[in-house]
């Protein structure tokens, strides 16, 4: 009698614990690779070419269905923002625009692409662009 008490116990710890040794393995899963939005997080600078910081504006990178924006922070650093306010784009070829203008709504990105003028998202890899603009000529 004792003997199937033991069994009972036993196989009952073993399956509690097997319960959640598979709810941890799971969530690891999970964790590991992701939530399956497909979704890739995409950051970068904005520089001009003489090597000085943009400290304003906004990065676009427009693809064959949607438009994504990002702020350029006073250190010439953005973030794309994706879709539903999920950070990240999915995969695909983009096309770059920037815009930024003065305080006197004077646009001070000359009207040239910038460089590169396409980048491509990967899926599952962190996508780091550094853009290169244009100084426009302002005229005072």
């Amino acid at each position: 009698m004792y003997f199937f008490n033991f069994l009972f116990l036993f196989f009952k710890t073993i399956m509690t614990n097997l319960k959640i040794f598979s709810a941890i393995c799971f969530g690891l899963l999970i964790t590991v690779c992701g939530c399956g939005n497909g979704l890739s997080p995409v950051s970068g600078t904005v520089k001009f070419s003489d090597g000085t910081i943009l400290d304003r504006g906004q990065v676009v990178f427009s693809g064959d269905k949607y438009q994504f924006y990002g702020t350029v922070q006073s250190n010439g650093t953005f973030r794309l923002n994706g879709l539903n306010a999920k950070t990240g784009l999915p995969e695909g070829l983009y096309e770059i625009n920037v815009g930024a203008s003065d305080d006197k709504e004077q646009s001070i990105i000359a009207d040239t692409p910038p460089t590169p003028k396409t980048f491509e998202v990967k899926k599952g890899q962190k996508n780091v662009c550094d853009i290169i603009v244009e100084r426009a000529k302002i005229e005072k």
